[in-house]
């Protein structure tokens, strides 16, 4: 899946759900987000390491902007943007 965030289109993918039945009821699980290092990486090399979280989390993987899936090189890559709060 993607979305956009302030003019960059990026890459993300999720595994187990958010909310999960607890006897009569739904209980929404804590997220766990996983960014990898870079640049030049993307989120498939972290996927055997966190998806055995997914029974108890719901686990949001991110490819950075111009990394993996999201579009993009290293031209759109600046200190203005990246420090931007």
């Amino acid at each position: 899946m993607y979305i956009d965030i302030n003019r960059a289109r990026l890459f993300f993918d999720t595994v187990g759900a958010q909310l999960a039945m607890a006897g009569d009821h739904m209980e929404t699980r804590e997220t766990l987000i996983v960014m990898h290092g870079g640049p030049g990486f993307d989120h498939t090399t972290l996927r055997p390491y966190f998806d055995r979280f997914a029974d108890h989390h719901q686990v949001v993987d991110l490819d950075h902007r111009g990394n993996g899936r999201s579009p993009g090189g290293s031209e759109s890559w600046t200190r203005a943007q990246w420090g931007r709060r």
